[in-house]
């Protein structure tokens, strides 16, 4: 008596099961729009079977997952969306920022492109589109000064940074009255 052949695709996870035949063929994961394989994983045997697979698709790509089995069914999932990956959205955040010093800045997790704001107060004083998971900022800002950076994903995410004071370097300031003048030393 051969089991049922069923095909179940799990939403946040890249993930797929069956209970098939004697021995599964052919295992593609298609574009859900085109009906294009975007990967394939070959032959596969066993029942039921299952498997996991870490994926280079893009976050809210839509896709089906489709199984041939040696008798020739084929089964195809619903479509589904690859979801960002699970690992923390996170800021490294230096241990100094000297004025006219310029600071290397890392992050991991999250999607690029990516949009680095530098606030004071919760007030954008410079902000950055980056494609990378890097940046070089050249602090010339007053020295005192407290700072946070926010990191926004392109899937809406945010990562904060601690807060930080720049640290005094080449920039030395007085007062003129109310106005405050910034010179090179």
């Amino acid at each position: 008596m051969m089991l049922s052949k069923t095909l179940a695709a799990v939403l946040a996870l890249t993930a797929c099961a069956w209970a098939s035949g004697p021995l599964v063929i052919d295992t593609p994961i298609l574009d859900a729009n085109s009906g294009e394989a975007i990967e394939d994983f070959g032959s596969r045997s066993g029942q039921p079977e299952s498997f996991i697979w870490s994926t280079n698709i893009a976050a809210g790509t839509s896709v089906s997952c489709l199984i041939i089995d040696a008798t020739g069914f084929v089964a195809q999932s619903a479509p589904f969306t690859i979801q960002p990956g699970t690992s923390p959205f996170t800021i490294d955040t230096p241990s100094e920022f000297i004025q006219c010093e310029k600071t290397k800045i890392t992050w991991s997790g999250g999607e690029a492109p990516f949009l680095l704001e530098f606030q004071r107060g919760h007030v954008d004083v410079e902000s950055f589109g980056v494609n990378s998971r890097t940046f070089t900022w050249s602090t010339n800002v007053p020295a005192g000064e407290q700072f946070q950076i926010l990191l926004h994903d392109v899937t809406g995410q945010v990562a904060e940074s601690a807060m930080f004071v720049i640290q005094p370097g080449c920039l030395r300031s007085r007062r003129i009255g109310s106005s405050l003048v910034l010179g090179w030393t």
